[in-house]
């Protein structure tokens, strides 16, 4: 019998996705993890958070949020689900692992990987993805780890995924009694 892991009176389906759950509360970003499935050609599936106020880069107009799953890092990209969430439902998402500070685990970034549709029928994945704060309007964003792209679109003021709220919210995310 599998243990049942809350927080905030919400069940989770495993540590991890509790453990991301105190990293959005911590900076402040609004989830919702009781999320409808969705009915996939290979199965049914439901990502573990739904962040409606947070995007890929800047959040698209009339296409806001972000859904977001949590796996295992070993496991993460041999999820071919994934891919058909994408394509079935014209949404991004986002597939994360355990929550790091970047350069812990060497130049990978927070998040191992994301699925996004940039073209009609198109799905491509990356990697070296992180959460970056702006600096002058603070507002958050999912973004290459590249320097290059590390620029806000809503002030045009510089982002980085080193500020001191990043880092509260990973060592608070971390120090969870959550036991996996």
């Amino acid at each position: 019998m599998s243990r049942v892991i809350t927080y905030r009176n919400y069940v989770f389906r495993t540590a991890l996705a509790a453990q991301w759950a105190v990293f959005f509360d911590v900076l402040g970003v609004e989830w919702r993890s009781d999320l409808q499935p969705f009915l996939l050609q290979s199965r049914v599936y439901t990502p573990d958070f739904y962040l409606p106020r947070l995007g890929f880069r800047s959040v698209q107009p009339g296409r806001p949020g972000l859904y977001v799953s949590v796996f295992a890092e070993e496991s993460a990209d041999n999820d071919e689900s994934h891919n058909e969430f994408v394509n079935l439902t014209g949404r991004d998402l986002l597939v994360i692992a355990q929550p790091h500070v970047r350069n812990e685990y060497g130049d990978e970034g927070l998040y191992e990987y994301r699925y996004d549709i940039e073209h009609q029928d198109n799905y491509s994945w990356d990697n070296c993805m992180v959460f970056v704060q702006c600096l002058n309007c603070r507002q958050y964003k999912v973004e290459f780890s590249k320097r290059d792209y590390m620029t806000c679109e809503v002030c045009g003021g510089q982002t980085d995924d080193q500020t001191p709220q990043l880092q509260a919210a990973v060592a608070a995310a971390q120090a969870v009694p959550f036991v996996y």
